[in-house]
C-alpha cells in the first residue's frame, strides 16, 4: 500500500493542491471579508480570488494530464530508495506563499512581489539570473497592469516608509 501510494504520489499532491485552489476560491470574499451584502462590486478580493481560479484551473490541468499518464502507465516511477524530490519543495513553496500573503500589507505589493518571486523561483530550482529577473518583472507587471491600471484595484500599499515608496508608483 505504501509502494502504491509513493508511486502515486505527484498526482495526490497534484490533487491536494487543486483542492485548495478552489476551496480558497470559493471561501475568498468570507475570509477576506471585502464584498458588500448583496452587490457585486470589484473590491480587495478579486486579486487573490482570480489568481486563486486561475491556479485551480492549471493544476485541474495537470490533474487531468497526470490521470490520462497514470492509465496510460507512464507516471514517473520511484525506486524504493529513492525520495519524491517535490515534497519538501512544495511545502517550501507554500510556506513563501504564506509569508508573502503575510508581508504585502505590510511593505505593499511592489516589494513585497519584487522580493519573494525571486525566492520563489529560487526554491523552485531555477538558478539562471536571466530566468529569474525576466520572470519577476514579467510577473510583476503583468499583475500590476491588469490590476491596477485596468480593474482599477488599489492592491496594498504597506506602511510607514513602504507606503510612502508606493505612493510614488501607483
Amino acid at each position: 500500500m505504501l509502494e502504491r501510494l509513493k508511486q502515486n504520489s505527484e498526482l495526490l499532491v497534484t490533487g491536494a493542491f487543486a483542492a485548495l485552489f478552489v476551496v480558497t476560491f470559493l471561501n475568498a470574499e468570507r475570509w477576506i471579508n471585502a464584498m458588500t451584502i448583496g452587490e457585486f462590486e470589484i473590491g480587495p478580493y478579486a486579486y487573490p480570488k482570480t489568481v486563486c481560479l486561475i491556479s485551480a484551473v492549471m493544476m485541474l490541468g495537470v490533474l487531468f494530464k497526470q490521470i490520462k499518464l497514470l492509465h496510460a502507465g507512464q507516471l514517473p516511477r520511484y525506486e524504493a530508495s529513492e525520495e519524491a524530490p517535490t515534497y519538501f519543495t512544495m511545502l517550501c513553496l507554500v510556506a513563501v506563499c504564506m509569508l508573502y500573503i503575510w508581508v504585502m500589507p505590510k511593505i505593499g505589493f511592489i516589494l513585497a512581489s519584487l522580493i519573494l518571486l525571486p525566492v520563489l523561483l529560487l526554491i523552485a530550482g531555477v538558478r539562471n539570473p536571466k530566468t529569474i529577473a525576466l520572470f519577476t518583472i514579467g510577473v510583476f507587471l503583468v499583475a500590476f497592469v491588469f490590476f491596477c491600471l485596468l480593474m482599477k484595484l488599489q492592491l496594498p500599499r504597506g506602511q510607514g516608509v513602504f507606503k510612502d515608496f508606493s505612493l510614488r508608483f501607483y
